[in-house]
């Protein structure tokens, strides 16, 4: 609004500058083009101009009135005549007045729905259904579509919720066999250590129950309340290797806690471990063995900033990778449930912080997360 605003008042002030100028340059030409003869002395005629025929001492010059003798060669009019720029100042004053309340006007009506149709969608294509669509506006086409549009966020809404008590029973349901299904096969595991078809139904099975588990956990995030603290950033991230050990081992990945000793962080502590987690395991399991997963963070006044960087192959499509049900590919790997990230993302908007990836195929890939060090 505002940049419509500005630019509106320079195009008017432009406007109305060049013409007022032209008018004054006009009248000014038509001022010199009917000019009178000019006077000497006052009222005293150029008698080789008005009786050319004359000699100019025939007849005695005619004196000067007094009061006649500082008003120039246009009299009193045009020694009285005001300057030029303050009829412009008026013109512009009463224009600015008038086109404000017409700028209002459209703003109200027009410019401002707009703006928030503009941002509310973007927020439904982020995945966000928590909009409402208000306005002061009168027109009725603007009413209308403000009400169609609240209509349709609310029934998104309803949808949303359908689809999600849905995949919640089937999880559930799924669940409870799988995890039965896991003792079994670490009875198969123990009695048949050996043989490659075991190893693959056990790999298999704690893929699906991992899946399972973060589809409940991507739903129970919704509810959590969170308890922001300030603690050991390092020490958090020393606990999340060595528990990530036998993974990183079985694949020769190099993990390296490179925080400082007395860094601290703002944020929920239960959290923030999922998050930082969810990065390093995501990152164990995507890329190729030999590789390193380095875990950095540095501190400024006002926020934090953490990095999950690994060596691997990159990431090929990083415009989806935080929306839900949308897999990654990484060294020709998929997520296992596309939930993961989504996850972490949703986290650490809960920490009042914000998450980015880059990422180069074949070399790297960094997720930085940035976190406010108010204590708010």
């Amino acid at each position: 609004m505002g940049k419509f605003i500005f630019k509106f008042f320079i195009i008017f002030f432009s406007f109305i500058s060049i013409l007022f100028f032209s008018l004054i340059s006009f009248n000014e030409h038509r001022m010199n083009r009917t000019e009178q003869p000019s006077y000497q002395s006052g009222f005293t005629v150029e008698r080789d101009q008005m009786r050319p025929n004359y000699d100019r001492y025939d007849m005695p010059q005619r004196p000067t009135p007094p009061d006649m003798r500082s008003r120039g060669p246009q009299g009193s009019a045009a020694h009285s005549a005001p300057p030029a720029f303050i009829p412009f100042i008026f013109i512009m004053l009463l224009s600015f007045i008038f086109i404000y309340f017409v700028l209002r006007y459209i703003a109200k009506t027009f410019v401002e729905p707009l703006e928030q149709i503009k941002e509310n969608v973007k927020k439904i294509k982020d995945g966000t259904l928590d909009v409402e669509f208000t306005t002061d506006s009168e027109n009725k086409e603007i009413l209308t579509t403000f009400e169609t549009l609240n209509n349709m966020t609310e029934g998104l809404k309803q949808k949303e919720k359908l689809y999600d008590n849905f995949i919640q029973n089937i999880v559930h349901d799924l669940r409870a066999p799988v995890i039965a299904q896991e003792r079994a096969m670490e009875i198969l595991g123990e009695e048949f250590e050996d043989n490659p078809l075991v190893k693959g139904l056990v790999s298999n099975n704690d893929a699906f129950l991992k899946m399972i588990n973060e589809i409940i956990e991507a739903f129970s995030q919704r509810d959590v309340k969170l308890e922001k603290t300030e603690f050991n950033l390092s020490k958090m991230v020393d606990s999340i290797i060595e528990a990530l050990r036998p993974a990183s081992d079985s694949k020769n990945i190099k993990t390296v806690n490179l925080v400082e000793n007395d860094l601290t962080i703002y944020a929920d502590y239960l959290s923030f471990n999922r998050i930082v987690a969810n990065l390093v395991s995501n990152a164990i399991e995507n890329i190729d063995e030999g590789k390193t997963v380095k875990v950095k963070a540095f501190k400024t006044r006002s926020d934090s900033t953490i990095i999950v960087e690994d060596n691997g192959a990159g990431i090929e499509d990083t415009e989806k990778i935080f929306k839900k049900y949308s897999s990654s590919n990484k060294s020709g790997k998929k997520a296992v449930s596309g939930l993961g990230l989504a996850i972490v993302a949703e986290l650490v908007k809960k920490n009042d912080g914000t998450i980015r990836v880059e990422s180069e195929l074949g070399k790297y890939t960094k997720f930085i997360i940035e976190l406010n060090n108010g204590k708010n």
